[in-house]
């Protein structure tokens, strides 16, 4: 048996697992934009979609899977907190029409200008 063909200890598949699951979440992690289902034939895939200058721009993140879902979940929910911090430490609190308008970041900006704009508005 050669040295290249020795299967591996536990501890190496245990870090060489570790390590690929890292990976795979710094790629969640590393999401610009909106993750997107693309379905083909039979298998389904992940896609990062965002927009690049005028272009709109697809980057990989994989095919369907339970762990792929958990981590795209575990994404949104990470960027959802983030965005609450950031209202938070802004003291301000979610405007009301945040769910029908387009979502928290649009709202706050509107609420943002209106400041900017209206010298008595707090």
């Amino acid at each position: 048996m050669s040295p290249d063909s020795r299967p591996l200890s536990n501890r190496a598949t245990a870090a060489y697992a570790d390590l690929l699951r890292l990976l795979r979440d710094d790629a969640i992690g590393e999401i610009i934009g909106t993750p997107q289902r693309v379905v083909r034939g039979t298998r389904a895939y992940w896609y990062d979609a965002y927009r690049l200058g005028g272009a709109s721009t697809k980057r990989y993140l994989g095919e369907e899977s339970a762990g792929l879902l958990a981590r795209i979940e575990a994404w949104r929910e990470l960027r959802d907190a983030r965005a609450e911090r950031g209202l938070r430490r802004a003291g301000r609190r979610l405007p009301s029409d945040a769910g029908r308008r387009g979502g928290v970041l649009p709202a706050v900006r509107r609420q943002h200008r209106h400041a900017e704009t209206d010298p008595a508005h707090p």
